[in-house]
Formats: C-alpha cells, sequence, structure tokens
C-alpha cells in the first residue's frame, strides 16, 4: 500500500486542478473534471463521465441548477474628472473580483452607496435606476431590491461575511468575497458585479460621501465596467470511479469539484 501512495503525487494534482476556475456549470469546471477522469482512467480506474442540464430550470432534489456561464475578461476602472482611471477589479488577475454568473454589460455608471442594499429602508430617498449600487448586504437580495424592484444596472459588493468572534469585516481588509448570483429561468434583467475589497469598498465610500458634501455642480462618481461573458443552457458533469474490492461491502467516497481559481481546500483538495 506504501508503495501505492504517493503525498507528493496527491500534492501536485491539488495544485493542478486549483489552477482551473471551476465556477459549477462553466468551461473551467468540465475542464477540471476531464482532467481527473484522465487521471483516473490513465491509474487503471474505471471511470466515467455523467452530464447533467445546467439549465436554470432543473431541479436536483431541492437545487436549481444555474445555467452554464462563461467569462472571458472582466474589469472596473473608478472614473475621477482630471485623474487618470484606476482599476479596481480585474477578473484576469483575480477570478474572484466579478460577481460569479455576471452578465455581460460595456459601459459607464454613476454609484450610488445604499448601504447594506438588501433591505428596503436601504433606498429611502435615493434613485438608483440607470446607475450602479455600492453595497455590502447578501448579494441575490441586493440584485433583488436593487436591480429587480428599482432598476440599477449593476452592482459593487465590498462585503466580508462576519464569524463573530472569529472574524469581522476589516479584520481582512484586503482580500474579495467569493460571491455569486444564481440565476433561474425567469429572472429578468441579469446584472452584472464586482466584488471590492473591505479596503475598497470604505474609499470609494468615503469618496461619495464628499461628493455629496461638495455644490450641486460637483460630477458624480462613475466607474466603468466591461463583462465579457454568455449565460446559456449548458450543463455539467459529475466524475465516478469504480475500485473493485474483495467483498460485497461497498464504500462511497465523495467530494465536489467546483470553486474558483485558486481554491484547494474547499475542494479540490477532497
Amino acid at each position: 500500500f506504501q508503495a501505492a501512495v504517493s503525498g507528493e503525487r496527491a500534492w501536485q494534482t491539488v495544485c493542478d486542478l486549483a489552477r482551473y476556475h471551476r465556477i459549477q456549470a462553466s468551461p473551467g469546471f468540465r475542464a477540471a473534471a476531464e482532467d481527473v477522469l484522465a487521471r483516473l482512467q490513465a491509474a487503471g480506474v474505471e471511470a466515467r463521465l455523467h452530464t447533467y442540464p445546467a439549465d436554470g430550470k432543473t431541479a436536483f432534489w431541492t437545487s436549481i441548477q444555474s445555467p452554464e456561464w462563461e467569462v472571458h475578461e472582466a474589469t472596473l476602472d473608478l472614473l475621477v474628472p482630471g485623474e487618470p482611471p484606476q482599476r479596481l477589479a480585474d477578473f484576469s488577475a483575480c477570478p474572484i473580483s466579478v460577481i460569479q454568473r455576471s452578465a455581460p454589460f460595456e459601459g459607464e455608471a454613476e454609484v450610488v452607496d445604499v448601504g447594506r442594499g438588501d433591505r428596503p429602508e436601504d433606498y429611502e430617498g435615493l434613485e438608483v435606476a440607470g446607475k450602479v449600487v455600492l453595497a455590502e448586504g447578501e448579494v441575490q437580495e441586493v440584485y433583488e431590491q436593487a436591480v429587480r424592484r428599482r432598476g440599477a444596472v449593476g452592482i459593487l459588493y465590498h462585503g466580508l461575511r462576519p464569524i463573530p468572534p472569529v472574524r469581522e469585516r476589516m479584520d481582512l481588509p484586503d482580500v474579495r468575497h467569493y460571491v455569486s448570483f444564481w440565476w433561474e429561468a425567469g429572472d429578468d434583467p441579469l446584472c452584472f458585479g464586482f466584488v471590492l475589497t473591505p479596503r475598497q469598498g470604505e474609499a470609494l465610500r468615503a469618496r461619495l460621501r464628499q461628493e455629496a458634501t461638495r455644490n450641486e455642480a460637483r460630477a458624480p462618481v462613475r466607474v466603468r465596467a466591461r463583462v465579457v461573458s454568455r449565460i446559456y443552457e449548458g450543463a455539467f458533469e459529475v466524475v465516478e470511479g469504480f475500485i473493485p474490492g474483495q467483498s460485497a461491502e461497498e464504500v462511497v467516497l465523495v467530494a465536489h469539484l467546483c470553486h474558483p481559481r485558486p481554491a484547494a481546500n474547499d475542494n479540490a483538495s477532497g
């Protein structure tokens, strides 16, 4: 048994899988599944790939699988008159800097701070139609309140879910929280979103407050967003392998393959 097991080989496999951006139902997830399949087959394991619908309407137990998502480019720049654009987020540098499953978009929009943004009272006295909201509340509810009900075009999320007493939001000021839209058939309109660090979010919030104290001729704070993506009825994969034993008893081992690059503990290392 010891001759057949290699910690170094297992570690290298985890490193290789962590390079895939493994969002459920995406080309990156499929590539990772095909990688696992090839490794099992190369090791002599009886293995195959199962394919299931990813269409926003097919349910597995109580979960509806979102449509397949493909993204090629996503960038966000802060636009300040008289200053060069400031890059706030770039998918190519950090895949979780875009809210996963963001819809395509290209253009400029004014930014409005809505606090948490996931409650109706956060919007009292504010006009967000055609604008981008800066929020730190639960993203799916921010979408419901800002986009579906009030016509916002996008979301800038700068939250970090606190886990007291272990972690508060500003204990990790320079990390981005992994968040996603979970589209279902009939969701309309779809939108885009970006993830800022808590530090970026507070800096942007301070700039918005500063601009609000100036005279009426002030130029609103704006961002330029570009998301090159595609949302479509596709598929996702499950890899199955079988190793015969010497008795009728069966042992089932399960791990999930999804999650963003470069995540490994959740769950490439499974």
